[in-house]
């Protein structure tokens, strides 16, 4: 016959019994842990001190990022400055050389002061048509040019003088003027005494204005007894 042996009765409570044990361990550590300031600590009157939150300046912000500027589709591009041109320099023509005019001119006729009264004139002939004026100059006494020549010089820029000698007689003379190769010429004739005169020289000055200007130094003269034998 078997026996059957009874198990004590406190068998079966002892894993509850020690499930509750470490259920009770447990809550008290955490009233204890919340009774001495939690896990951070407390401020010394029991009270639980929670910790402030993180300075948000304190956490480094990510660096801004500036886009590159953009085309402006609308700018039109600045032209660049194009070299001023030189200006071309106006070609000289050569002007046409003057000439004479046609058919006979009208004679003029001067009376020249002679400084011993003596009874002077010239009548000229103007081929050119450029004489406006023509008068007797002042000439001082005495002489103050060679025998057989002419002095010309310029009273103004249209104006010119001529100064020549001769016995202090009564006397006519011819002068002609014309164009010469591009250049203006006085011929004047002074005929020579025909009787007994005074050797000593005087100054005849005819002084002549034309409508343009005209230089001395690009006149050319002669002076002789006649016409035939000008140079």
């Amino acid at each position: 016959m078997n026996s059957t042996q009874a198990q004590p009765a406190n068998d079966s409570i002892r894993p509850a019994a020690i499930v509750a044990l470490g259920v009770a361990a447990v809550t008290v550590s955490l009233v204890a842990i919340v009774a001495f300031g939690g896990f951070g600590g407390g401020n010394g009157s029991g009270n639980v001190v929670v910790p402030p939150p993180a300075n948000p300046s304190a956490i480094p912000s990510a660096p801004a990022v500036t886009p590159p500027p953009t085309a402006d589709p609308t700018a039109k591009p600045t032209p660049k400055p194009q070299p001023i041109p030189a200006t071309p320099k106006p070609i000289k023509t050569p002007s046409a050389a003057p000439t004479n005019m046609s058919g006979e001119p009208t004679p003029i006729k001067v009376h020249l002061a002679t400084a011993n009264d003596a009874a002077v004139s010239v009548t000229i002939l103007d081929y050119t048509g450029r004489l406006v004026e023509a008068k007797s100059g002042t000439p001082a006494e005495g002489v103050s040019v060679d025998t057989g020549t002419i002095d010309i010089e310029n009273l103004n820029a249209r104006t010119l003088k001529l100064t020549w000698s001769d016995y202090p007689i009564d006397n006519h003379l011819d002068l002609v003027i014309e164009w010469f190769d591009g250049k203006l010429r006085l011929m004047l004739a002074q005929p020579a005494p025909t009787g007994d005169t005074d050797s000593i020289a005087m100054d005849r000055e005819l002084i002549l204005k034309f409508a343009q200007p005209v230089s001395a130094g690009q006149v050319e003269s002669s002076l002789s007894e006649g016409f035939d034998t000008a140079s």
